[in-house]
């Protein structure tokens, strides 16, 4: 009997596909999302949060703590380097800014004296990952939902690095700390 649960729970937990709901909803609103951040909330009226990239203290970092642990970069990665107060996205011919302005403001002194755990990760969509993240998707046929707002003025005091897609303007937004950045679908 006890050879049977453990061979069943084995077999169910090889079978379970993920989809996470972070911000009050119970579940994710279509079966193609792997990960949505939103409150319970149709018209968008209390969605007042983004998500925060991870921050790193500069592309040339992050490429050599890849690099020492015989590892390569993934294309669509996203970090907000302080280094020069910047999201990037990993692209197959390097690092494209995604935030043109370098006048952004960031205090890293709560993570200054900080070590990293470069094992620590989520992966979402497989149990065994070789790709390198702290939010890893790995889900073949579904997609992330950012933080939706009805604007991203409604924030208060966002984080450096944070991001979100304006509804009504249909513009994913990137905070560098003291300004947005707009990036519009070309029409």
């Amino acid at each position: 009997m006890k050879k049977t649960i453990i061979l069943s729970a084995i077999c169910l937990a090889q079978s379970v596909f993920s989809q996470i709901a972070i911000g009050g909803k119970g579940s994710v609103s279509s079966a193609s999302v792997s990960i949505e951040f939103n409150d319970n909330d149709a018209d968008r009226s209390n969605n007042k949060r983004g998500l925060v990239l991870p921050w790193v203290t500069s592309v040339q970092a992050v490429e050599n703590g890849a690099t020492a642990a015989g590892r390569t970069l993934v294309n669509g990665t996203l970090i907000f380097d302080t280094s020069d107060k910047k999201v990037k996205l990993k692209k197959p011919t390097g690092w494209e800014d995604l935030t043109l302005s370098t006048s952004g403001i960031v205090d890293t002194s709560l993570q200054d004296n900080r070590t990293e755990d470069p094992k620590a990760k989520v992966s979402v969509g497989t149990t065994q990952s070789n790709v390198d993240g702290i939010l890893v998707l790995e889900d073949n046929n579904k997609a992330m939902m950012l933080p939706i707002v009805n604007s991203y003025e409604d924030i208060i005091s966002p984080e450096p690095g944070t991001m979100v897609f304006d509804f009504p303007k249909h513009l994913l937004c990137f905070y560098n700390g003291k300004e947005w950045t707009f990036w519009a679908p070309s029409r």
